[in-house]
Protein backbone atom coordinates (compact mmCIF):
# COMPACT_ATOMS: atom_id res chain seq x y z
CA UNK A 1 0.00 0.00 0.00
CA UNK A 2 1.32 3.45 -0.87
CA UNK A 3 1.75 5.69 2.14
CA UNK A 4 0.14 9.12 2.23
CA UNK A 5 3.56 10.79 2.46
CA UNK A 6 4.48 9.27 -0.91
CA UNK A 7 1.22 10.45 -2.44
CA UNK A 8 1.93 13.97 -1.22
CA UNK A 9 5.39 13.90 -2.78
CA UNK A 10 4.03 12.43 -6.04
CA UNK A 11 1.27 15.02 -6.27
CA UNK A 12 3.78 17.85 -5.96
CA UNK A 13 6.33 16.44 -8.40
CA UNK A 14 6.05 16.79 -12.19
CA UNK A 15 5.60 13.37 -13.80
CA UNK A 16 8.74 13.86 -15.89
CA UNK A 17 10.78 14.24 -12.67
CA UNK A 18 9.54 11.01 -11.05
CA UNK A 19 11.84 8.01 -10.90
CA UNK A 20 10.88 4.77 -12.62
CA UNK A 21 10.22 3.23 -9.20
CA UNK A 22 7.82 6.06 -8.33
CA UNK A 23 6.06 5.71 -11.68
CA UNK A 24 5.62 1.98 -11.06
CA UNK A 25 4.09 2.74 -7.66
CA UNK A 26 1.65 5.17 -9.28
CA UNK A 27 0.76 2.55 -11.90
CA UNK A 28 -0.74 0.45 -9.09
CA UNK A 29 -3.21 3.15 -8.01
CA UNK A 30 -6.74 2.96 -9.37
CA UNK A 31 -10.28 4.07 -8.67
CA UNK A 32 -13.57 2.61 -9.78
CA UNK A 33 -15.62 4.22 -12.54
CA UNK A 34 -18.59 5.07 -10.32
CA UNK A 35 -16.41 7.09 -7.92
CA UNK A 36 -14.92 8.96 -10.88
CA UNK A 37 -18.36 9.79 -12.28
CA UNK A 38 -19.70 10.85 -8.87
CA UNK A 39 -16.70 13.09 -8.19
CA UNK A 40 -16.90 14.76 -11.59
CA UNK A 41 -20.66 15.11 -11.95
CA UNK A 42 -22.52 18.34 -11.26
CA UNK A 43 -23.69 17.08 -7.88
CA UNK A 44 -27.38 17.63 -8.66
CA UNK A 45 -29.44 14.68 -9.87
CA UNK A 46 -30.83 16.71 -12.79
CA UNK A 47 -27.46 18.03 -13.91
CA UNK A 48 -25.02 15.67 -15.57
CA UNK A 49 -21.70 17.31 -16.24
CA UNK A 50 -19.68 14.13 -16.48
CA UNK A 51 -16.03 14.70 -17.17
CA UNK A 52 -12.94 12.60 -16.76
CA UNK A 53 -14.26 9.61 -18.69
CA UNK A 54 -11.06 9.71 -20.71
CA UNK A 55 -9.26 8.41 -17.62
CA UNK A 56 -11.19 5.12 -17.71
CA UNK A 57 -8.99 2.29 -18.86
CA UNK A 58 -6.12 4.61 -19.61
CA UNK A 59 -2.75 3.09 -20.23
CA UNK A 60 -0.38 3.29 -17.35
CA UNK A 61 1.88 5.77 -19.07
CA UNK A 62 1.33 8.81 -21.27
CA UNK A 63 1.18 7.92 -24.97
CA UNK A 64 4.47 8.07 -26.80
CA UNK A 65 4.77 10.03 -30.02
CA UNK A 66 2.00 11.86 -31.80
CA UNK A 67 -1.52 10.49 -31.34
CA UNK A 68 -3.35 9.56 -34.52
CA UNK A 69 -6.73 7.89 -34.90
CA UNK A 70 -6.43 4.40 -36.30
CA UNK A 71 -9.68 2.93 -37.64
CA UNK A 72 -8.12 -0.54 -37.52
CA UNK A 73 -7.79 -0.46 -33.73
CA UNK A 74 -10.57 -0.97 -31.20
CA UNK A 75 -11.98 2.05 -29.41
CA UNK A 76 -10.38 2.91 -26.09
CA UNK A 77 -12.26 1.84 -22.95
CA UNK A 78 -13.40 5.42 -22.33
CA UNK A 79 -14.84 5.68 -25.87
CA UNK A 80 -16.60 2.31 -25.47
CA UNK A 81 -18.04 3.44 -22.14
CA UNK A 82 -19.23 6.77 -23.58
CA UNK A 83 -20.87 4.99 -26.53
CA UNK A 84 -22.60 2.60 -24.12
CA UNK A 85 -23.99 5.56 -22.13
CA UNK A 86 -25.17 7.22 -25.36
CA UNK A 87 -26.91 4.03 -26.52
CA UNK A 88 -28.66 3.60 -23.16
CA UNK A 89 -29.72 7.25 -23.20
CA UNK A 90 -31.11 6.89 -26.72
CA UNK A 91 -33.01 3.73 -25.72
CA UNK A 92 -34.57 5.39 -22.66
CA UNK A 93 -35.43 8.53 -24.64
CA UNK A 94 -37.20 6.46 -27.32
CA UNK A 95 -39.13 4.60 -24.60
CA UNK A 96 -40.26 7.90 -23.03
CA UNK A 97 -41.33 9.27 -26.42
CA UNK A 98 -43.29 6.09 -27.20
CA UNK A 99 -45.01 6.24 -23.79
CA UNK A 100 -46.07 9.85 -24.32
CA UNK A 101 -47.87 9.08 -27.62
Amino acid sequence: MIQQSFLLIFSQTPFTDLTEEHREMLDKIGINAWDLIQANSGGHKCITNISGLNYLGRSKRPPQGQYRYDSEKDDSPSVKFTKMIAQEFEKKLKEKIAESK
